[in-house]
């Protein structure tokens, strides 16, 4: 499945298992552990959501995911909860 970010415009190839975050990591060339210290998570946490292991993550978690991929809560939310 290939999924178009509006906020990025390039096409990011997905294996729908996982949340987008995954991807979008890849395409910026960020290790987890980069994601982590720039979220202020762990990188088991990060790991773990990357493969939706997380059953309620908070709206904080979507917030720091959005600011650092300049994506809206909302279409994060969607792409965790369309998956699960």
């Amino acid at each position: 499945m290939n999924y178009v970010s509006k906020e990025w415009r390039v096409k990011i190839k997905r294996d729908p298992r996982e949340f987008i975050i995954a991807q979008m990591r890849r395409q910026m060339g960020w290790s987890q552990e980069y994601l982590a210290e720039i979220t202020g998570y762990s990188k088991l946490y990060i790991l773990k959501l990357e493969k939706r292991r997380i059953p309620n993550p908070s709206i904080k978690v979507f917030g720091e995911l959005s600011k650092a991929f300049g994506m809206s809560i909302d279409s994060l939310w969607k792409d965790y909860q369309d998956k699960k």
